[in-house]
């Protein structure tokens, strides 16, 4: 949750994700599960290729999804795992399609306004901790 909310709050702000944030705990989490071992290898391996498939995503849309938001995925992934990363993706999708579509309707936004992804990804985490534990 920590990562979350770094990544979020510079999301929000910057529409960036900083790099050494990524790395410092994607390192951590590799630590985390050689010595924890909190999801199985397969599972883990699941949630790396999720986070593989959006940044060949990002690289396929030509930035319309940011790779920074890719990486994150990388490292969620190593974290939850496949099937509760994916999890996790789909919740901050539906609600960040949601707003995005508000936004649209009340013409605050257009087609190609840019929008941080990271905000929903951390109130999809939250949501997910406090109803499905």
């Amino acid at each position: 949750m920590i990562f979350l909310s770094i990544c979020a709050a510079t999301d929000w702000k910057t529409k960036k994700i900083l790099l050494p944030v990524l790395v410092f705990f994607a390192a951590a989490g590799i630590v985390c599960y050689i010595i924890a071992r909190p999801t199985g290898l397969v599972d883990e391996i699941l949630g790396l290729l999720i986070g593989l498939i959006f940044i060949a995503l990002a690289a396929a849309t030509e930035g319309k999804i940011g790779l920074g938001d890719a990486l994150l995925m990388v490292v969620t992934g190593i974290y939850l795992g496949g099937r509760e990363n994916m999890a996790m993706i789909m919740g901050a999708m539906l609600m960040a399609a949601g707003y995005g579509a508000v936004r649209l309707m009340t013409k605050k936004a257009d087609k190609n306004t840019e929008m941080a992804f990271v905000p929903f990804v951390l109130l999809s985490f939250v949501i997910r901790q406090v109803f499905f534990l």
